[in-house]
């Protein structure tokens, strides 16, 4: 797959789910500009998800928490 595909995929799927977020905060927040802490949990939550929308363009299997306990 071509990397400007991938890129163009993240892109999207981070503006979608950062963007969808800051909006519900400025709704609950009712239009009042949020602090700093809510503009990084919204640039966090559209890393996550441009991550796993990657992940799966990719095809990239899960990642494995099953490790031996000492």
């Amino acid at each position: 797959m071509k990397n400007i595909v991938i890129l163009i995929s993240a892109i999207t799927a981070f503006g979608i789910s950062a963007g969808g977020s800051m909006a519900v905060a400025l709704v609950t927040n009712k239009g009042v500009m949020p602090d700093k802490t809510v503009w990084l949990l919204c640039v966090v939550i559209g890393f996550v998800s441009a991550a796993k929308d990657t992940r799966s363009l990719l095809k990239l299997p899960p990642v494995n928490d099953d490790q031996p306990k000492p």
